[in-house]
């Protein structure tokens, strides 16, 4: 690296971390990340520009703490570590921002990025393709890649060549490629005119030889329209057929293929689970599987010996083996922040110690529709930099460090994230189920929930209002979190005292719900919704927020109608309020996923 281009870097580094330095900081060749500072000379370098930038940051860091005499030396475990961002549940990251994006991976030493596009590119001879839902030109993803090589991080495109393309499937124009509501038609010859313009089109925009195609969680394949025409066929063979055509475009337009290794592993186990070891591999089948690499997704749990056997799996399939973790942006409307660090540190361990793990990636899904802006995950990134960079034994303290330094945000900020979707006695709870809930509803949540709400609502607010009187940088963070949680304790307590008063007779209350309580709570979500537009519109184009419009007015309609219910009631207008007279029902289990129940209708 010229010493131009590293005066620059060490400008993007020290500004991003708001560091500043007096002295000179010597540039020096290195077959490792390097920072040192003795007797005065300040020394930093690497193999590249992320190990550079992650020198740089790791040399600001150590003397932000007081130190005057250190020396660095640190060596990946991986080969390739980096982020994949979801690009399509509504949130397109605009150009700028990804590229701020690619600034804060650098200084955590990634190399690699992956854009997750089902529909959100342009394909010119598919105008519908990603119509009004924010997708990338061809000169928005170049100007990407242009900047995101310059950082010496790895553009790849990920895409999707077989499920997941509900999106493009709703339209008519899409009839003769549909199989089911998302998955392609295998064995149609204009599924694959529509797979080759989208290898061709990424061909002439991406440098990396690499491509994603997806293929994951497709559930219903071969059961649609694929059925009708040709009658059943063994899922396994249709997906391997349906894989040799896709790789052969690869190949043609000089991309290697990796693909989400879920689908063979599902067909072939005995309740179509991903997770178990019970899957069995005949020969016939692992020989028609095409040259392409796997990556065994895993997105939770602590069972190093379930990680263990798993990658042993993969290497059944005699292909090359990524692993992608995550950092969970998709269970609403913040991270869990304490999971994500339990999760990714068992995971990492396991593929330091397997030794055949060489790409590593954590994923910024957003299943949820993008309630959570990616950059809120920030924080958690740094389980992976760290132990990528610290090894086996990197601490939890070494990462909280990091992340703060990166960030700025305390630690004990970023571990109250989590407060939105706390576990309490085994018990996974979610904010959704209260904030986008019907107060008369109150579907998922016992009466307990809703006591547990109020209590963590008003905690957890107290702590982000604390910070946000600091009016720092991330003063519109600390307000957003303050913001839910008030409304999470505000709506619980609703949720909870209005059913009480209607069945204890207490019409004072009621008034006062009715009158005060309500309205007051619909000016939060007001107050919310301008807040959060006004982040999405810096952060997202505008696209999509639609939906995220959407829930917010409909929930100041919901608070408007139990108003007027309740008035209504109270006047005598109507004997009862019909929704009240239903007796509760727990109809949460453990673990429910995205979609918890919310209202009668979901989505």
């Amino acid at each position: 690296m010229e010493k131009h281009a590293f005066d620059l870097l060490k400008e993007k580094v020290f500004q991003l971390v708001d560091f500043h330095y007096d002295g000179e900081i010597e540039q020096i060749d290195c077959n490792c990340v390097f920072a040192s500072l003795r007797n005065g000379r300040a020394q930093a370098g690497g193999l590249s520009v992320p190990q550079t930038a992650r020198a740089l940051f790791l040399f600001a860091q150590s003397v932000s703490q007081g130190k005057t005499e250190f020396e660095i030396r640190q060596k990946p475990a991986f080969s390739n570590l980096g982020v994949m961002l979801d690009c399509s549940r509504n949130g397109v990251m605009r150009v700028e921002k990804v590229k701020e994006f690619i600034d804060y991976m650098a200084c955590l030493g990634m190399n690699m990025l992956m854009l997750y596009t089902e529909d959100t590119y342009e394909l010119k001879e598919y105008p519908l393709f990603g119509y009004m839902r924010g997708r990338y030109s061809a000169e928005e993803l170049k100007e990407i890649d242009d900047y995101a090589f310059g950082m010496g991080v790895e553009l790849i495109p990920c895409i999707q060549t077989l499920g997941h393309m509900e999106q493009y499937l709703k339209w008519q124009a899409a009839a003769e490629v549909k199989d089911t509501k998302s998955v392609l038609l295998i064995d149609e010859p204009k599924t694959y005119e529509l797979i080759e313009c989208m290898i061709k089109t990424l061909r002439g925009i991406f440098r990396t030889k690499k491509i994603h195609i997806g293929m994951d969680e497709a559930w219903d394949i071969g059961l649609g329209n694929y059925l009708k025409l040709h009658g059943y066929t063994e899922h396994t063979v249709i997906l391997n057929r349906h894989l040799n055509k896709v790789c052969d475009l690869c190949n043609k337009y000089e991309f290697h293929p990796m693909m989400w290794s879920d689908m063979f592993f599902r067909l072939t186990s005995k309740n179509g689970d991903y997770y178990v070891p019970d899957s069995e591999f005949s020969e016939d089948m692992i020989n028609s599987i095409p040259d392409v690499d796997m990556v065994y997704w895993n997105y939770g749990g602590v069972d190093k010996t379930n990680h263990m056997n798993m990658i042993k799996k993969h290497k059944e399939l005699k292909k090359n083996t990524f692993f992608a973790g995550a950092s969970h942006t998709w269970f609403g409307f913040l991270p869990l922040s304490r999971e994500t660090i339990n999760w990714a540190e068992t995971a990492l361990k396991t593929c330091i110690s397997a030794e055949n793990i060489d790409t590593v990636f954590t994923t910024l899904w957003e299943d949820g529709g993008c309630d959570t802006n990616q950059f809120y995950a920030l924080p958690l990134l740094t389980a992976y930099s760290e132990f990528c960079y610290r090894g086996i034994d990197c601490s939890r303290e070494e990462i909280a460090s990091a992340a703060e330094f990166l960030t700025k945000i305390p630690s004990s900020l970023v571990a109250a994230m989590e407060n939105a979707t706390p576990t309490i006695e085994g018990k996974r709870m979610w904010a959704r189920s209260v904030v986008l809930g019907n107060i008369f509803y109150r579907l998922s949540l016992s009466e307990e929930d809703c006591r547990q709400y109020m209590k963590i609502g008003k905690e957890t607010a107290a702590l982000y209002e604390a910070a946000e009187m600091k009016h720092d940088k991330n003063k519109n963070f600390y307000r957003y979190c303050r913001l839910l949680f008030t409304i999470l304790q505000k709506k619980a307590e609703l949720m909870l005292k209005v059913d009480e008063a209607y069945r204890n007779g207490d019409k004072a209350y009621l008034a006062k719900a009715a009158d005060v309580l309500i309205p007051a709570l619909s000016q939060l979500y007001k107050a919310m919704e301008e807040l959060h537009s006004s982040e999405w519109m810096q952060t997202y184009k505008p696209f999509g927020y639609e939906v995220i419009c959407a829930r917010y007015g409909g929930q100041i309609m919901l608070n408007q109608n139990a108003s007027r219910r309740i008035k209504a009631y109270l006047s005598g207008e109507i004997d009862k309020i019909e929704e009240l007279e239903q007796t509760k029902q727990n109809t949460a289990p453990p673990f429910s996923g995205v979609n918890y129940l919310t209202a009668s209708v979901i989505n």
